[in-house]
């Protein structure tokens, strides 16, 4: 029976085994086999370690089980490697507070005032999107999302290129910020600030929810009709009740600010409930969220 595999020392450079490990060095930090109380007859146990993960692998004789191998070095790659997460953090107007001698910055979390962002160099660049709504109830917000490798929580710094009187009327078309993330990961426990992520909240407007109704059906088709509070276009979506699955129409919808819009979708089943619903935008691509969904019935024929 060959050797067994007990550590990479012993595994000989340009072998099966040792190309094996080569492709898992970038993310192995130590291994060890156990050539005593862990080793058995048809294998011994190799840790993988790395600073989220540790797992043994059984390692078996190279001509007996070099699948084997393989499959459990690439079972662990796929289980160590980290997962992608997406963080979104809403402000409202109402949530902000000044940082008592800085005039120019408003936070939500007291501690972004005692603990400032580090120099440019240390900050992390993050793929950060922001938009500003402003709710018929007068709630005005500014929401930010991003994708990172790790499980956080987060809050939002905002900094005005002036000198600021009111935190809360920061949230207004005319008022371009500057947006800086700090982040509080799970894993570590450690605080990453990101490089400031600057809006002018005029160009990144949420278009407000629109209300969309079904005024009329046939055996196979729907009107639809809503009033468009923005200039852009809008698109439409539709489902049996019974479905789970969407159907976009192939159009855009060219809208107009105040503009009602109506809108007939046709090749539909007869004496078939229908759901549906629209969003809209603007230039600036943002788009709404979908309407409440609205019910119709086609007629029988």
């Amino acid at each position: 029976m060959n050797a067994v595999i007990s550590s990479a020392a012993s595994v000989s450079e340009g072998s099966s085994e040792f190309l094996l490990l080569l492709l898992l060095q970038h993310q192995v930090q130590t291994f060890s086999c156990c050539r005593q109380k862990l080793q058995k007859p048809d294998g011994c146990f190799l840790l993988f370690t790395t600073s989220r993960f540790f797992s043994w692998v059984t390692v078996f004789p190279v001509k007996m089980d070099l699948w084997s191998l393989k499959l459990h070095l690439a079972i662990w790659t796929l289980l160590s490697r980290p997962g992608v997460f997406s963080l979104e953090v809403s402000v409202r107007h109402s949530e902000l507070k000044p940082c008592e001698g800085n005039d120019r910055v408003c936070v939500t979390d007291s501690q972004d005032c005692q603990h400032p962002p580090p120099s440019s160099s240390l900050r992390k660049t993050l793929n950060m999107s922001c938009y500003y709504q402003e709710t018929s109830d007068q709630h005005r917000s500014v929401t930010c999302s991003w994708s990172q490798v790790s499980e956080s929580k987060a809050s939002l710094v905002f900094t005005s290129d002036y000198k600021i009187v009111s935190c809360r009327g920061i949230f207004n078309p005319a008022a371009t910020l500057e947006v800086t993330a700090r982040i509080k990961s799970y894993l570590t426990g450690r605080d990453v600030w990101s490089q400031p992520h600057r809006m002018f909240l005029f160009d990144k407007v949420k278009p407000s929810q629109p209300a969309l109704a079904l005024i009329a059906s046939t055996a196979d088709s729907l009107v639809a009709s809503w009033k468009s509070s923005v200039r852009g276009s809008c698109r439409l979506r539709y489902r049996p009740n019974d479905a789970h699955t969407w159907t976009e129409v192939s159009d855009l919808i060219p809208a107009y600010e105040g503009q009602t819009l109506n809108y007939t979708i046709t090749n539909l089943l007869p004496f078939m409930a229908y759901k549906a619903a629209v969003a809209c935008t603007t230039k600036s691509g943002i788009w709404s969220d979908w309407s409440s969904d609205t019910t119709i019935q086609t007629l029988d024929r």
